[in-house]
């Protein structure tokens, strides 16, 4: 691989708000396990969704620190916008051929950026993720069937085929991720049935990356946890109640086997 590159291959999108010890500790695990022959050619863009303690700090000294992936982008927005508007954000300035979308409270084992590319293979209508979740739920059931899903703290793919699946709103703007669900919850579920409706499989692989779950919004005594989870469960049962059983049975969903 070449050290040197004039535009990024992959784009890491983190999102954060407040906690900036996770910020901090991602970022150092991130930089510990790339390498440098990724990390020259890895965008990693950070959305501060509104926080109040010291990320902007933490933002300014990564800004100008010499070390870590070669292209860098901070995105501020001055209140929290969600999480799938800040997503989105990022997306629309994301140059790399592949995304990465990441939450701000996992932390890397090894090379993520390289193990997501080699898992993904040369598939070019594919997301990946490392935790597909394929049976039912309490939340995830329409009309007797359940939507298959791949879980949003660890998304991988090609920006083409994000964009494919984008919904597009008035005024032309284009929502990879739908912003009815604001501020957060089956987003991920629904970016899912969109794919499965277009045909684009959805594939687990052992990823060398943990999820610290439970360490952001479910920590945050403002946030009102489980009322967002049944709002955006009524949301997401409007939207989509239309669909029978057999609409929901996989028909592209697969679990490959580890490939590092």
């Amino acid at each position: 691989m070449d050290r040197v590159s004039e535009a990024p291959v992959v784009s890491v999108i983190i999102l954060t708000w407040n906690h900036s010890h996770l910020l901090k500790d991602f970022l150092r695990s991130f930089e510990a396990n790339v390498g440098p022959e990724w990390l020259a050619r890895t965008e990693l863009i950070i959305v501060d969704n509104g926080s109040t303690d010291d990320t902007e700090t933490v933002l300014r000294q990564w800004e100008g620190a010499t070390t870590g992936a070669r292209f860098k982008q901070a995105l501020r927005h001055p209140v929290n916008v969600g999480f799938a508007a800040g997503n989105n954000s990022a997306i629309r300035r994301a140059r790399g051929e592949y995304l990465l979308l990441l939450n701000n409270d996992v932390v890397l084992k090894s090379n993520l950026v390289k193990a997501c590319q080699e898992a993904c293979g040369s598939g070019t209508r594919t997301l990946l993720g490392a935790r597909l979740i394929a049976q039912p739920t309490p939340w995830n059931q329409i009309n007797a069937g359940f939507v298959r899903y791949l879980e949003g703290w660890c998304l991988f793919g090609r920006a083409s085929t994000f964009r494919e699946i984008a919904m597009r709103r008035e005024g032309g703007s284009e929502q990879v991720f739908d912003e009815t669900f604001s501020p957060a919850f089956f987003e991920d579920m629904d970016l899912s049935l969109r794919a499965h409706i277009h045909g684009i499989s959805l594939q687990q692989a052992r990823l060398p990356v943990r999820h610290l779950e439970g360490r952001t919004s479910k920590r945050t005594e403002s946030f009102p946890f489980m009322e967002i989870i049944q709002e955006n469960q009524r949301r997401f049962q409007k939207k989509w109640g239309h669909l029978r059983p057999e609409d929901l049975e996989p028909r592209y969903t697969s679990v490959p086997s580890d490939r590092r």
